[in-house]
């Protein structure tokens, strides 16, 4: 058996990383220790230690075994009744939710996670343990020394509005209902399809998903640049239009994209139709469909608000898919629950800040059975794409955590979408008592991942795309002239050049635009030797004076010094690679 480790940390980690799995199990645990408990002490009493909790049944005194699926309870004591244990236990765990009584505090990524994950785990444990049955003077023993010992831990104010609110037994007696955070008021503009017959229709009898692209928070990743998503991406459209250009948007029949009043005036002159027509510029489905502008009057306090904003004031019902604006990937948008994610492979060593991503576990089936918020707790993460199966579901879902928010005094940290996944997944798996294999959200493969997500990241990003201005005679093909001797048109190509420039042009990523000194007399000649030769282009420049050239090229905190470089080969040398890296 593994050694098991001896601090709350146990606990904090099972609650903040668990598995669909691993909490059945731990709850599963739990509960066959204190129903056995309560079978063999079948009458109740309180000790005279009520007010204090039994330290051994706290997370600080409770140890686990994961690898062996063991957590090692202590030994019953006649000095300890099982009314006074089970409240024990409860009132430790309600510390992860109501951060008190706690050596180490939860990480702030993960607190959301973990109060709610704590929540439900206390619900399920108290519905099984009642299942023994316990009389009604056992179960108000249990509810009055829990209320004790709560106030024992917790000497200081917790911000309830009553001692009781902190007492009672977590969610199965809260009330979920509660009204939802009021969202900022919004303007809305829609564009009508500019060409309805371009791209694919959408299948016959299968439901159209919207497409959402919330772009209203404060890019604190690019510090001193605009929004990142107006930022110019290389090929001349915004990062939040070329977010869109590799999904396969066959399914999808409205886009929707938020964005932060303060942002459209201070950046764009006040005018969303400047944005809508670089959504016409961007992919070909995106004329095809109507497009909707969401301009949100003020800041949200997380992404979740703005995602609740964009559905609230564009009116949207039915199948979802959430998409970041700072990044791209391959993947097909189709009607499910599910979570775009990626397997970290040696080629994506270099993955921008790893931690903080959200990652999930995935089963041989692939369902997402665990997902956690900048926690690394598998080799596969989540990339910036949800989808929901029905927007209202998602939203009731959304009102569920921020009620729980309310009731673990948690506002301070940031709701996020894994959080209503796993909140999701918590409440039909773990407490629904649905097999793990029947996790709700499933793993959307993906593909062609490009991460834009700091300014360090984007730049690097940008480094590898260049437009190449190269000569012809002497760098691509052996030198000739127009009257004398080999005259241009006739010489042989350097081919290790040529080859090189063939490799870059394959890339996609390469822009190359031929120049010479060749009049426009010599296009027809020069056009045949080139197609002969191999020569990629993409533009030629002919009559170009015989005389030094020289590139001017503007520089910024987007387009880094040096924004333009010069190589200068020897006539005839075909060692171009040795100078372009």
């Amino acid at each position: 058996m593994g050694i098991p480790t001896t601090s709350n940390d146990d606990i904090v980690r099972l609650f903040c990383n668990s598995s669909v799995a691993e909490l059945r199990w731990f709850i599963g645990a739990a509960s066959a220790h204190f129903s056995s408990r309560a079978s063999h002490h079948s009458g109740s009493s309180e000790t005279q230690t009520i007010g204090k909790p039994n330290h051994a049944y706290l997370p600080a005194g409770l140890t686990l075994d994961l690898d062996e699926r063991v957590v090692f309870f202590p030994d019953s004591s006649r000095q300890s009744t099982f009314e006074h244990d089970l409240a024990s236990f409860f009132a430790g765990l309600s510390g992860l939710y109501l951060d008190f009584g706690m050596q180490n505090p939860v990480p702030k990524q993960c607190r959301i996670r973990c109060k709610n994950t704590a929540l439900h785990v206390l619900d399920s444990v108290w519905r099984r343990v009642q299942e023994v049955p316990l009389s009604q003077v056992r179960c108000e023993s249990i509810s009055r020394q829990y209320q004790s010992i709560i106030k024992s831990l917790s000497p200081m104010s917790l911000g309830f509005a009553s001692p009781s609110q902190a007492a009672v037994f977590p969610s199965a007696q809260m009330n979920t209902e509660k009204d939802a955070l009021a969202v900022p008021p919004a303007e809305v503009i829609t564009r009508s399809p500019i060409e309805p017959e371009n791209g694919i229709n959408t299948p016959p009898n299968s439901p159209g998903v919207t497409l959402v692209i919330p772009s209203a928070g404060r890019s604190s990743r690019f510090p001193g640049h605009k929004p990142k998503w107006l930022l110019t991406q290389p090929n001349g459209t915004l990062m939040v239009v070329d977010a869109l250009s590799a999904l396969d948007m066959t399914a999808v029949n409205r886009v929707v994209v938020g964005l932060l009043r303060e942002h459209l005036d201070k950046y764009c002159h006040g005018m969303a139709s400047s944005v809508i027509q670089a959504f016409a510029d961007g992919h070909p489905r995106l004329r095809a469909i109507p497009l909707t502008i969401v301009i949100i009057e003020k800041e949200t306090i997380d992404q979740v608000q703005t995602i609740e904003a964009i559905l609230h004031h564009a009116k949207v019902s039915g199948p979802i898919f959430l998409k970041d604006c700072d990044n791209q990937f391959a993947c097909k948008v189709y009607p499910t629950d599910g979570v775009a994610t990626l397997k970290i492979t040696p080629d994506l060593a270099n993955l921008n800040i790893p931690g903080g991503k959200s990652y999930a576990r995935v089963d041989p089936s692939g369902r997402i059975t665990n997902i956690a918020e900048k926690e690394i707790i598998s080799n596969t993460f989540c990339i910036g794409g949800y989808s929901f199966e029905s927007a209202d579901d998602m939203l009731g879902y959304v009102q569920n955590a921020r009620a729980y928010q309310q009731k673990t005094n948690a506002f301070e940290t940031e709701l996020a979408v894994s959080d209503i996944i796993w909140l999701k997944i918590l409440q039909q798996c773990v407490v629904g008592q649905q097999s793990a294999t029947k996790s709700p959200f499933v793993s959307i493969p993906a593909s062609g991942y490009e991460d834009w997500g700091t300014i360090g990241v984007f730049q690097e990003y940008q480094k590898t795309f260049k437009t190449l201005f190269v000569d012809i005679d002497g760098t691509l093909m052996k030198n000739a002239g127009q009257y004398f001797g080999n005259i241009w048109g006739v010489q042989p190509p350097l081919p290790k050049n040529v080859a090189l420039l063939q490799k870059l042009h394959r890339t996609g990523r390469v822009q190359i635009i031929l120049t010479t000194s060749r009049t426009e007399k010599f296009k027809h000649v020069t056009e045949k030797q080139l197609r002969a030769a191999g020569v990629p282009y993409d533009q030629i420049i002919f009559g170009m004076l015989h005389a030094q050239r020289i590139v001017i090229n503007d520089y910024a905190k987007t387009n880094p010094y040096p924004s333009a470089l010069a190589i200068n080969l020897t006539r005839d040398a075909d060692d171009l690679e040795a100078h372009l890296t």
